[in-house]
């Protein structure tokens, strides 16, 4: 390696060091947290599933897990440190979770451990609830459960869905991506800015979706009135009817579509696509 080489690897590291400070600047991330594991507690809360009918979570980095409970027993497990605690509260009937600040992950780098711990909400799948969830940058999951109504909420973090019904169903996020499996329900409402939205045998009756640079990929999607509003995110999917079943009006400046504008020969099949760049390539049974 000769000199320049050399000096030039130096240069480009040091930058390099130098831009990942300033983003644990940024972040204010707390040093002192680092690889301080042993103070991490895991804690359990359990209470009777019939003394609650809706449930709030606010988390700010941890993960957050929702699944099927083995009994009756509404059961979160979740960790704490000595100055980041779990706030767990019943109010009438509402249960309420919330973080009291987001230093609870470790973060390694240079040989030192990430260890970012999920609360774990486990329910009965006998009884029906109402969740709301908020995460900043939390990942979240449910699988497995019928719900009332589900509103999901994250900045960066992602959602995945397995298996679920519910009547309504609410998802907002900034850059997180969204995976929706074998979803059915009444309504579903997804606004996202750059996140990314993937829906696998979905059965609803409305469908509603607004991004702006976020792609939308649909399989299998069963739905009788479907909105979608994107600027320069790109449609793609197949619908399990008849085109000829739906109304569809659609516009864009720029994109491409793949089908026309059509009157349908059911009056409550309506199909709304509008872009301002994004191409749409959508096909029917």
């Amino acid at each position: 390696m000769n000199k320049l080489s050399w000096t030039l690897g130096v240069a480009l590291s040091l930058i390099g060091l130098f831009i990942i400070l300033i983003f644990f600047v940024i972040i204010k991330f707390d040093f002192t947290k680092v690889n301080d594991s042993q103070d991490l507690i895991q804690k359990t809360y359990e209470i009777n599933g019939n003394e609650v009918t809706s449930i709030d979570v606010k988390e700010v980095s941890q993960d957050i897990i929702v699944k099927k409970s083995t009994d009756n027993t509404i059961r979160i497990t979740y960790y704490e440190r000595k100055n980041v605690k779990l706030q767990i509260d019943k109010i009438n009937n509402q249960l309420k979770l919330s973080r009291n600040n987001n230093k609870i992950f470790n973060l390694n780098i240079f040989g030192v451990t990430l260890n970012k711990e999920a609360t774990v909400i486990e329910l009965p799948e006998n009884i029906i609830y109402k969740i709301s969830i908020y995460g900043t940058s939390s990942d979240i999951k449910i699988s497995n459960l019928n719900f009332k109504e589900i509103k999901l909420n994250t900045v960066s973090g992602d959602i995945n869905m397995n298996n679920i019904n519910t009547d309504n169903l609410k998802i907002n996020t900034t850059s997180g991506d969204i995976n929706n499996n074998k979803i059915i329900t009444k309504n579903l409402n997804i606004n996202t800015i750059s996140g990314n939205v993937v829906m696998n045998k979905n059965n609803l009756q409305k469908l509603k979706i607004n991004t702006t640079s976020g792609d939308i990929n649909f399989i299998n999607l069963e739905a009788k009135d479907i909105k979608i509003n994107t600027v320069s995110g790109n449609i793609k999917g197949n619908i399990l009817e008849h085109q000829y079943y739906y109304t569809i009006t659609k516009s864009t400046v720029s994109g491409d579509f793949n089908f026309g504008k059509l009157k349908g020969a059911k009056d409550n099949y309506k199909l709304n696509v509008h872009t301002t760049s994004g191409d749409a390539d959508i096909s029917f049974k």
